[in-house]
């Protein structure tokens, strides 16, 4: 899972799995999605915490 692309449902791409944040069970709590962003002032990565729960394998791809 880890370096998987996370898709939105309309398929644009959200980001790259970079972590995955673990509760004391052992269960998936959060996945770490980091996305590198270019504004026009500055280079930096974009990082977000995304409930396991809300997503979902659609075919191949890992869905939002």
């Amino acid at each position: 899972m880890i370096g998987s692309k996370l898709y939105s449902l309309d398929f644009k791409t959200i980001g790259i799995v970079t972590d995955i944040l673990f509760d004391r069970m052992g269960r998936i709590k959060f996945l770490v999605i980091s996305k590198l962003r270019v504004p026009f002032i500055g280079i930096g990565i974009l990082r977000r915490f995304i409930p396991f729960e809300i997503v979902k394998r659609l075919g191949n791809r890992y869905v939002l």
